[in-house]
């Protein structure tokens, strides 16, 4: 065949392809017995078809959040660490609490469930004690990502500063809240990506660890392994006002040679015995010290949980991203004496915050994820009956078709599971999907001028994440001035 030819025949392919689209568009075509569909006209993935939802009341919480970061980016640097506000919990201006996007559920007869939680911030003035909690999650946490704006609203009200526990190995280093870099001979082992075994490794209580040699063998010789702190840019400057660098760690088959420098001060040096039980070396260092260098040498690593850095006072709370999980791996965690952990660590308030990847993966057997949750929140709950739980439900998740970006059909299906499970353990529920507007209100955040949200149409930005902390939080305290009224009352 001429050159000539094959160039008409191609031409005359590529006109089809162009002018089919065109002129059949958001048709169905039959082909023998095969039926295809030609999507719709659409631009830059935005369909003229989408609905969009009214997400006006919402946006008004942007410039609150954005007002609140200028102002915490003003404040002096002589505020103490662990001083609180001036302002009460009860004196606050009154939008602050009047305007709850959406309330906490509880499970029925029970609305008292987090009162153990509100007993311990309401003495913390008083106890000068740290308490702490745990913020689990799925990438929509990752980074520190509502996280770090709803720690930071806790830790001025009631006291505190720093990120709490850091993992030294994250999936992803990106993080608002704090910098630091590690020498090269650090591996990772969690839960997500090593298989089970028989004789299962204590995880700790961020269900990951890391070494600087196996775990199957000891070194010939010593080596030396290094975790550098340095400065960030943080967005919230009570995370750099912390006083206390806390080592978790355990697991090491020989004496361990730990030291603690600040530029070129060493601060604290010393040997540690071999041992399997978990050790928490806490040092006092000068508030928000910078540039702090840990040295480790031996001729076999500790498995590290974390390092934790915090104030002596008031609130910790630990972002504790799983990137993949949909929560179902807290019975690999409670291998280990996951319970004496959350006592040494004084845990006072667990959140639960996953879905995605149930939306993702589980969408033809959500019957089978309802069974495998519902068995994760019984065994925390029976590891610390006296812990409150709150699951934070699945966020709105689009999906792109013909008719345009659409809730995925299998969020509330998702949503409605982890509300019955919720209740079915005793724990309480908040519901993301319907804090952000419902169905189809995920365009509505990704559209939305600035953006609230990723063009994926699954995850929020950081505008976003502030936007959906400070609903949290505005839920969590509006129960908590209903538990001080109540008491002020007995």
């Amino acid at each position: 065949m001429k050159p000539i030819k094959i160039a008409g025949f191609l031409v005359v392919i590529l006109t089809v392809i162009l002018l089919v689209p065109l002129l059949f568009s958001g048709s169905k075509i039959s082909v023998f017995n095969y039926t295809i569909n030609i999507p719709g006209n659409y631009t830059n993935n935005q369909h003229p078809q989408s609905k969009y939802k009214d997400i006006s009341n919402i946006k008004v919480l942007l410039q609150d959040t954005l007002d609140y970061s200028e102002a915490i980016q003003n404040n002096t640097p002589t505020e103490s660490i662990g001083s609180r506000d001036t302002l009460s919990i009860e004196s606050t201006k009154k939008d602050t609490l009047s305007n709850i996007i959406q309330n906490l559920e509880f499970p029925p007869d029970n609305d008292t469930s987090l009162y153990p939680f509100f007993s311990a911030l309401n003495v913390l003035e008083n106890s000068h004690e740290l308490i702490r909690i745990l913020h689990y999650g799925d990438s929509q946490i990752e980074a520190d990502r509502i996280t770090s704006y709803f720690r930071n609203q806790m830790q001025k009200q009631f006291g505190g500063g720093g990120v709490g526990i850091i993992p030294v190995t994250p999936i992803n280093p990106a993080s608002i809240s704090y910098v630091f870099d590690i020498s090269e001979n650090w591996s990772r082992y969690s839960i997500l990506n090593t298989q089970k075994e028989a004789n299962e490794p204590e995880y700790g209580i961020l269900g990951c660890f890391a070494r600087f040699n196996s775990r199957q063998s000891l070194l010939s010789r010593e080596t030396e392994a290094w975790i550098l702190l340095k400065n960030a840019n943080i967005v919230y400057k009570r995370a750099s006002k912390f006083n206390r660098c806390k080592l978790l760690l355990g697991g090491n088959r020989s004496p361990l040679y730990i030291e603690l420098k600040k530029d070129e001060s060493i601060l604290d040096a010393d040997i540690y015995p071999s041992g399997n039980s978990l050790k928490i070396i806490n040092w006092r260092v000068e508030t928000g010290a910078k540039n702090l260098l840990i040295k480790f040498k031996g001729k076999d690593s500790p498995d590290l949980y974390g390092i934790s850095l915090d104030s002596d006072a008031g609130i910790a709370v630990d972002n504790i991203p799983m990137r993949g999980s949909s929560g179902l791996e807290f019975t690999r965690i409670y291998q280990s004496p996951y319970h004496k952990i959350l006592n040494t660590l004084n845990v006072k308030l667990i959140i639960l915050q996953f879905g995605v990847n149930a939306v993702i993966n589980m969408s033809g057997n959500v019957a089978r994820y309802e069974k495998a949750f519902l068995k994760q929140l019984n065994l925390l709950r029976q590891s610390q009956p006296k812990i409150p739980i709150i699951i934070i439900g699945v966020s709105d998740i689009s999906k792109n078709t013909s008719e345009g970006y659409v809730t995925n059909e299998t969020v509330e299906k998702i949503r409605d599971a982890q509300r019955r499970v919720a209740f079915e353990s005793g724990c309480v529920f908040w519901d993301m999907y319907e804090g952000m507007g419902g169905k189809n209100s995920m365009p509505s955040w990704v559209s939305a001028k600035p953006s609230l949200a990723q063009k994926d149409f699954i995850h929020l930005n950081a505008l976003g994440a502030r936007i959906i902390g400070e609903m949290f939080y505005r839920s969590l305290m509006n129960e908590y001035n209903k538990f001080l009224q109540k008491k002020r009352k007995q």
